[in-house]
């Protein structure tokens, strides 16, 4: 419920120095990300991080039914929407 803990945040600062990212886009676009986050707090953008190659990611995971995938996406189908309707912008959760 990412909208609450984002209104908390906005009570003490401003939009502009708030930068949300999904973490779908830095597993994708780990470098484009970066440069954004590397703008956002006024560092150089060009620098390049080594080694960033996942971790602690396990093999193991078992097999979640669809029903349960079903219940989620309906519990939190408001949550999200009212977080969309913050940011102004949708993500594909």
């Amino acid at each position: 419920m990412y909208k609450q803990q984002l209104e908390r945040y906005l009570n003490h600062f401003p939009w502009q120095q708030i930068l949300v990212l999904s973490s779908e886009q830095f597993f994708s676009e780990p470098d484009i990300t970066l440069r954004r986050v590397f703008e956002f707090v006024g560092v150089d953008a060009g620098f390049k991080v080594k080694h960033l190659t996942p971790r602690n990611v396990t093999p193991n995971r078992s097999k979640v039914d669809q029903d349960v995938y079903a219940y989620l996406n309906s519990y939190f189908l408001p949550h999200n929407k009212a977080l969309y309707e913050l940011l102004g912008k949708s993500y594909d959760w």
